[in-house]
């Protein structure tokens, strides 16, 4: 069969917006179901060229998610959310088409029942494997039991990468970080992230940023917090001592632009240089002030 010529998708909403409609869409697939192992990376099913690659565990993700939607959007997601044991997003610089994004949900769903629900709801059609809903901007497959896989972009390499997964963009020696219940990976972050935030890049060696955060165990307020810790991981040792005063340059305005009000407490972490890596300490940020940064981010634009 030939592959059909298909036309852009309607501006995407932003990443967790359009998501939101693909909960009463997990109800269906009739093809055999692709066996997920339960070790699988997610963030290895995701493109190698991604601007940067965002991972949660199921609770993370129902904490945060709700609040960066509409309240009918949110309310929409929870029972997709509710099966989810882990979900991965990988993101892109955005385009005329709007956001663009893929997402790995990792979990427990009615995989049996879908394809006829999906079939008969308004406004999405079959396409290959999936379903395309246009005036969403987003497409829809269930391949398995225990995998979800939602894009903007084309289906098939996303699909074809779920069944042959490649190798994790994360650095293997960072591999324990995606043990946190959240990881936010930036590869290359003087080059795409400071393109599209501040609108040029800079000839820094870094090979990424990565941004990762666990359940604080203590509160003061007794609002849900979360640790948050930063590492830059330099292309070699030299490179990490030269440059160092230009990372931290580089959190002071990414913390300004990110954390807004909380931008004071994440500027408190002291920074270490150990090796090829300059780290930070924790700080204690409200799950909200988090779910904010992740949205400036672009992340999850409403």
């Amino acid at each position: 069969m030939t592959a059909r010529a298909r036309t852009p998708f309607a501006p995407a909403r932003g990443a967790l917006a359009a998501l939101s409609c693909i909960a009463l869409v997990v109800l269906a697939s009739c093809a055999a179901p692709l066996v997920v192992s339960k070790s699988l990376d997610p963030f290895a099913v995701l493109a190698p060229d991604e601007l940067a690659y965002l991972r949660m565990d199921g609770a993370t993700a129902r904490l945060l998610a709700p609040s960066l939607l509409p309240a009918g959007q949110g309310r929409a997601l929870a029972p997709l959310l509710d099966r989810t044991t882990s979900l991965a997003l990988g993101l892109r610089l955005p385009s005329d088409h709007g956001a663009s994004f893929d997402a790995v949900f990792l979990g427990s769903y009615p995989f049996r029942s879908a394809g006829i629900a999906l079939a008969g709801s308004r406004g999405w059609k079959r396409e290959g494997e999936g379903f395309a809903n246009e005036s969403e901007g987003i497409r829809v497959s269930i391949p398995g039991p225990a995998l979800v896989l939602a894009t903007s972009r084309e289906l098939e390499p996303f699909l074809a990468r779920a069944k042959n997964p490649g190798a994790s963009p994360l650095p293997p020696r960072l591999a324990s970080l995606a043990d946190r219940e959240l990881l936010l990976w930036i590869p290359k972050p003087f080059s795409g992230l400071a393109q599209s935030l501040f609108g040029s890049s800079m000839d820094v060696p870094a090979l990424g940023l990565a941004l990762f955060a666990s359940r604080s165990r203590g509160t003061a307020t007794g609002e849900e917090s979360y640790d948050l810790s930063a590492i830059f991981l330099m292309k070699d040792e030299e490179a990490a001592r030269v440059y160092r005063p230009v990372l931290r340059l580089a959190w002071y305005g990414l913390a300004r632009f990110l954390f807004a009000d909380e931008a004071d407490a994440v500027l408190s972490a002291r920074f270490t240089l150990s090796g090829d890596e300059y780290a930070s300490s924790a700080v204690e940020l409200p799950a909200p002030a988090l779910a904010a940064a992740l949205s400036r981010m672009g992340a999850f634009q409403r």
